[in-house]
């Protein structure tokens, strides 16, 4: 996202202020407050919500990097994790968002997949194929290292459910440095993640 924010004029100076300074106020104009913020990238004056909503809804951050996923386990409630992250990736998401929770309230993990079915090796390269090897490029790995839950059916569906065990293990909400499962699962997923 940055690329396409520098290429429009409004790349910010600090992302992870920007991040930061966002969320706190979203975060608080859900809740009906008035929000001033005279931050590095957001200014509010007194801002408030006509129609705060009932109910507040979670606040995710779309993050990739190390200190962006620990920033939001400390503002967010969750983080939205991109296409081609593998297992090991979300083991190692869970873990940076760990280190900047603050608060025992829970958290998600919201991950996309590349998904096809498909039993033709060549039609599943002339589908998916360019996409992959778009996200190869965008996260600075191999193609053979970008996740997706290709193939036949079976294939696929194997692929799926190895990608959901962290997920669900994170919801016990333990801190890695705790928990010997935290360090059992991490090699687990990394004999399993493709090379």
């Amino acid at each position: 996202m940055r690329e396409w924010m520098v290429k429009v004029g409004v790349a910010p100076r600090s992302p992870l202020a920007l991040l930061e300074e966002t969320a706190t106020a979203v975060r608080g104009l859900l809740r009906g407050e008035e929000v001033s913020v005279d931050g590095r990238e957001v200014r509010l004056d007194a801002a408030r919500l006509v129609h705060p909503p009932a109910a507040v809804p979670p606040v995710v951050a779309g993050v990739v990097r190390p200190r962006s996923l620990e920033l939001a386990g400390r503002v967010a409630d969750g983080a939205i994790i991109a296409e081609g992250h593998g297992p090991a990736d979300l083991v190692a998401a869970l873990g940076h968002m760990e280190k900047g929770r603050q608060t025992d309230a829970q958290q998600s993990l919201t991950v996309f997949a590349f998904l096809r079915v498909e039993g033709d090796p060549a039609l599943l390269q002339a589908t998916v194929g360019p996409a992959l090897a778009g996200h190869a490029e965008w996260l600075g790995r191999p193609v053979e290292q970008v996740f997706a839950a290709t193939g036949p059916a079976a294939g696929a569906a194997a692929r799926v459910r190895g990608r959901r065990e962290p997920t669900r293990w994170c919801c016990r909400r333990s801190a890695p440095s705790r928990c010997g499962r935290w360090r059992r699962l991490s090699e687990r997923c990394a004999r399993t993640s493709p090379a």
